[in-house]
């Protein structure tokens, strides 16, 4: 159907118009972002590196949250963002990089990296 609307004014005028958009909203956005990571050593570590992180969405970015294990090391409203992992700090072994990206329609994105820390 389409969508009229009728003013009255005071002298009795009456004027109809009617809107060329349709009625209902534009389609959701279903899909999640995407979550991209550079920088990220595939070898042992022994020394601090700094990840770079990227989110795309055809949205804008709500959150994006980056955690070491327990520890929260960033949060985001931007698409790019940079974390200085200090890795004289982490015990020897294996440890996951987990990103959470959520976008202007909420929609959830997770991702996880891997790296070691290797023995001293």
């Amino acid at each position: 159907w389409v969508n009229k609307v009728t003013y009255t004014y005071r002298d009795g005028v009456t004027q109809t118009a009617q809107s060329r958009s349709p009625c209902r909203p534009p389609a959701a956005d279903r899909r999640r972002p995407v979550i991209r990571a550079g920088g990220i050593p595939r070898r042992c570590v022994r020394r601090s590196f700094r990840a770079r992180l990227g989110i795309a969405d055809a949205s804008a970015v709500r959150s994006v949250r980056v955690r070491l294990g327990r520890r929260t090391l960033a949060r985001s409203r931007r698409k790019r963002l940079g974390v200085s992992i200090r890795a004289r700090r982490l015990r020897a072994g294996r440890h996951t990089i987990r990103v959470v990206a959520v976008d202007a329609h909420g929609n959830r994105a997770r991702r996880n990296f891997r790296f070691r820390r290797c023995r001293s």
